[in-house]
């Protein structure tokens, strides 16, 4: 069993959440029954195994370690960036096209989304 330390962490959704339940002072299988479930397959979540796990899961986890409003967007803001890792924009695609896949991938208000569109259609 490798013991890893939470301050060393890079920010990134699986470090988050290792940091999150160490700070806690709970178990990987603590974490794993309040949240119902297996146990290695929370494991392979905070060990970057698997991907962040889907959202209805991710409010389980966030209920389990008892996270604060700002720790839980927090966390969900990472797991938005894990979920977007296998995506890629390609240069060739238009500005519209890319706000599309933007804009359905992240959940942003309109004020945001409008700023993000005028940057994307800036020559």
């Amino acid at each position: 069993m490798s013991h890893r330390d939470p301050s060393s962490e890079l920010v990134s959704f699986s470090g988050e959440l290792f940091r999150l339940r160490v700070i806690r002072g709970l178990t990987q299988a603590d974490v794993a029954n309040d949240a119902r479930l297996n146990r290695g397959y929370y494991s392979q979540i905070e060990n970057a195994r698997r991907a962040a796990p889907p959202p209805n899961t991710l409010k389980r986890i966030s209920a389990a370690l008892r996270l604060t409003e700002l720790e839980r967007q927090k966390l969900f803001e990472l797991a938005r960036m894990d979920w977007l890792k296998p995506y890629r924009l390609e240069a060739t695609e238009s500005a519209a096209e890319q706000f599309d896949f933007i804009s359905s991938a992240l959940n942003l208000p309109a004020a945001k989304l409008h700023r993000i569109r005028a940057i994307l259609e800036e020559k």
